[in-house]
């Protein structure tokens, strides 16, 4: 009889009772095997290595989001302004008592406009027009519909003279971008005062400029 194997992961206590049997049969001796308990090692979480931090490397200027550009000012838009602002070489005080010169220009490059001052007149379009870009940004941003380029450009004539702020906080754009346009061009015929003193007074040329910009803003874009 050939010698019987006995897998060592099968090894326990009953297995010597099969030895002894196997012993008495063939005359063989075996020695004891002795059970022994498996020792359990304790169980270890596995924790990784922190992996060094990736340097960051610059978006491209290519695919940078970026604000949408400004359209330019219409040249309509320049001429209205220009007819009613007038041109004036020296600085003069405007009608609230703040030194202006050109065409109502408080600032020229960045620097304000005083009394003594003196410019000459494609410096003033220069200024002028840079100004009036400026502006048109500016409503674009406070506007949440769409407007032709007839509507941008009496709302950037009208914050010209009256300041955007004063804009941005009317009901002349609350109108607009309830995309209530009549209404809307019916709220430039109110601003045509000015304060003279200390006091609210209604000016004709306020109230001429203030036509002129509603049927700016009322008239389609061919």
């Amino acid at each position: 009889m050939g010698a019987v194997f006995v897998p060592q992961d099968e090894v326990s206590p009953n297995n010597n009772s099969i030895l002894k049997q196997v012993q008495q049969e063939t005359s063989i001796n075996f020695p004891a095997l002795q059970y022994k308990k498996p020792k359990i090692l304790p169980q270890r979480s596995f924790i990784p290595e922190p992996q060094p931090e990736l340097p960051r490397l610059p978006i491209p200027e290519s695919v940078q989001p970026t604000q949408p550009a400004s359209i330019p000012v219409m040249s309509k838009t320049i001429a209205l302004v220009k007819e009613f602002e007038g041109f004036r070489s020296q600085a003069y005080w405007d009608t609230d008592g703040t030194p202006v010169i050109g065409y109502g220009l408080s600032k020229i490059g960045g620097k304000s406009v005083n009394i003594g001052d003196r410019i000459e007149q494609n410096e003033a379009d220069h200024a002028l027009e840079k100004q009036l870009q400026a502006i048109q940004t500016q409503i674009e941003q406070a506007v949440t519909v769409k407007l032709n380029a007839h509507q941008l450009g009496a709302l950037t004539s009208i914050a010209f003279n009256v300041g955007v702020e004063g804009i941005k906080n009317s009901t002349l754009l609350r109108k607009v971008n309830a995309q209530d346009y009549l209404g809307a061009a019916n709220e430039f015929l109110r601003w045509n005062k000015a304060n003279v003193g200390g006091r609210l007074v209604t000016l004709a040329g306020l109230s001429r400029r203030r036509q002129a910009e509603r049927e700016l803003f009322l008239t389609p874009v061919d």
